[in-house]
């Protein structure tokens, strides 16, 4: 049994964050998941790719030691016609993410590993995902009863 249950609440956490994001993406039409409520803001498409494709990187590869090649930049350019990609996208980081996360031992919480150029604990690397996750989700939130306020659904 080992460090099961430590990585599962942890995992227990993420997945009711990838629930509620799918949630904010759900019924949506393209030119909603595309819609900026202001310039310089980011969309619902783009925030779902960007929360998938950061949470491949901090559990994935920092954590997981698993190279991910990500691609930051296009994560702010990502557009699409439907929710499928995105949550797609995001329902495979979350795979490797709970894989990575029953896999933990407690014991290594305080490991380090170097990221951007700085050397990180592997604890504060899972709840910055965490948390770089529930921050999008209130902008995902956000954003669509900003968009479903403005469109009167």
């Amino acid at each position: 049994m080992g460090s099961q249950p430590f990585g599962a609440a942890l995992w227990t956490t993420l997945e009711t964050l990838h629930r509620e994001i799918g949630n904010a993406l759900q019924g949506l039409p393209a030119d909603a998941l595309n819609w900026q409520p202001a310039e310089g803001a980011n969309s619902l498409y783009v925030l779902a790719t960007h929360v998938a494709g950061a949470e491949r990187y901090w559990l994935g590869e920092v954590v997981g030691g698993q190279s991910q090649r990500r691609d930051r930049d296009a994560e702010f350019r990502a557009r699409g016609n439907s929710a499928e990609a995105p949550l797609q996208v995001l329902s495979d980081a979350g795979e490797l993410s709970r894989q990575v996360l029953m896999d933990l031992r407690p014991e290594a919480w305080t490991e380090t590993r170097m990221a951007r150029g700085h050397e990180y604990t592997l604890g504060w690397c899972v709840l910055h995902a965490i948390e770089h996750a529930a921050l999008h989700l209130g902008h995902m939130q956000l954003t669509r009863q900003l968009w479903e306020a403005q469109n009167a659904l």
